[in-house]
């Protein structure tokens, strides 16, 4: 919801992981990260690239994904290098 990612964003969310991270949903699963310093955030997965989208301007991001969870990796871009 806007009032736990408002809560994570302002460092007041009592239990973030409840929030972040990978969860299921009702047409497969969503990736949630916070990070707070970076441009852009795509979630590696299965080969394919996918771009997260900035849901705060204070660095909440998330990506929708089709099909059953597998493992991923984050790429990081912020004004420095990527990550």
């Amino acid at each position: 919801t806007s009032g736990d990612i408002e809560a994570i964003v302002r460092g007041r969310h009592h239990d973030v992981f409840r929030i972040l991270g990978p969860h299921e949903t009702a047409t497969g699963w969503q990736v949630r990260t916070f990070q707070p310093q970076a441009e852009s955030v795509s979630v590696l997965v299965d080969g394919k690239v996918i771009p997260m989208e900035r849901q705060h301007p204070g660095g909440f991001f998330a990506a929708d994904l089709e099909g059953g969870r597998h493992p991923y990796k984050l790429r990081i871009t912020d004004s420095h290098a990527v990550t």
